[in-house]
């Protein structure tokens, strides 16, 4: 079974801003590489895929303002692309212009054509910059042909926990590269590549923008200290074939002759909607194969490992019966092989209830736990 993918992402956002002066010292960029102008009459195209911004994560950030634009990932070949934006930067005016609330970047963007050039003004790693862009237009964008396989796959999972200073807490996946470089389960990272993380969307495109077979530095905090730790960073193929070469699991039975019994059974729509407690959703049925669940004692784990067939947004959860959610991990679009280390074997015998939903469909089953 191969480790989880993390997503790819599938359609470009427009970006969106208003009119509202920001200050600060600015560095300046100049795009890289060349580059014809062409006027058209389509609308002006930056290139970049975006993420949320509300202004909790921005009081985070450092942020004075929460209307402008976060960069998930910047599209190869594109205006973005030449201009040197990078995946966390935050975009906050163009030219003499602003980001706030009174008009979005859909008005600002009308001021110009494809072949104009403007000044981007941004926020990288808590510094105001500059750089100057010549914009481009949709077809500019180049597909980059590659296998999911090989893209870049540091080896950590939410613990679904969110400190309320930001960061995020994980769960390390065995032999990967976050094991490797020195990371602990309920480690809480901070920072990747000095950019500051606050949720799983930052983690994933940070994750993204490392090239795979290049060094990630990842700024944790334990124990109430903060650790530096960095490698090279794998592929999820990589991975795989280092997972596949280590030494095997031990059986379910720790040093003292304890024992494990897990007892999964798949729950019909019906089934799921007669549980009290958890809000399990209970929509069309989602098809998942080849679910395995693994016990190993001495270091307290449940492995969950399954396929998906099927694409779409995806989110995995396992509540207690009394309701509480344990664990969650939001792959973002998925399909294909999942493999994560969980801790569930840290809490309490009893009943619990995995979720594996998919888009407006789910698939339910219910964990018996019992230790002799």
């Amino acid at each position: 079974m191969q480790t989880m993918m993390i997503s790819r992402f599938l359609l470009a956002s427009l970006l969106c801003m208003a009119l509202c002066p920001l200050s600060g010292q600015e560095a300046s960029y100049s795009p890289a590489g060349p580059f014809t102008a062409v006027i058209t009459g389509e609308p002006p195209f930056m290139g970049v895929y975006t993420m949320p911004m509300t202004p909790e994560k921005a009081r985070l950030l450092g942020l004075g303002n929460p209307y402008g634009t976060y960069v998930k990932a910047v599209i190869p070949g594109t205006a973005a692309d030449r201009a040197g934006l990078q995946a966390l930067d935050y975009i906050f005016g163009v030219d003499q212009y602003r980001a706030g609330e009174a008009q979005p970047m859909g008005v600002i963007l009308k001021r110009y054509r494809p072949g104009d050039r403007a000044a981007l003004h941004f926020y990288r790693k808590g510094k105001a910059e500059r750089t100057y862009i010549v914009f481009g237009v949709r077809s500019d964008a180049r597909k980059l042909e590659t296998s999911p396989c090989e893209d870049p796959f540091l080896g950590v999972s939410s613990t679904g926990q969110r400190p309320a200073h930001g960061g995020v807490k994980v769960n390390v996946v065995r032999a990967s590269t976050a094991e490797q470089i020195g990371l602990k389960d309920n480690d809480e990272v901070v920072r990747v590549n000095g950019c500051r993380m606050t949720d799983w969307d930052d983690m994933t495109a940070a994750i993204n923008a490392t090239p795979v077979g290049q060094p990630i530095v990842v700024e944790v905090k334990r124990a109430g200290t903060l650790r530096e730790y960095s490698g090279r960073l794998m592929s999820k193929c990589e991975t795989d074939r280092v997972r596949s070469s280590a030494a095997p699991k031990p059986p379910a039975l720790n040093s003292s002759g304890h024992s494990i019994r897990i007892l999964t059974t798949a729950l019909s729509g019906a089934q799921a909607r007669s549980i009290a407690g958890p809000p399990l959703k209970t929509e069309a049925p989602l098809e998942v194969q080849g679910l395995e669940l693994e016990a190993d004692l001495e270091v307290g784990q449940l492995e969950l490992a399954f396929e998906l067939g099927t694409e779409g947004p995806t989110v995995v959860n396992i509540y207690h019966s009394s309701g509480r959610l344990v664990y969650q991990f939001d792959l973002g679009w998925f399909s294909g092989d999942f493999e994560d280390a969980t801790n569930l074997l840290r809490n309490q015998d009893g009943v619990y209830f995995l979720e594996i939903i998919q888009g407006g469909r789910a698939a339910h089953w219910k964990i018996q736990i019992d230790r002799t």
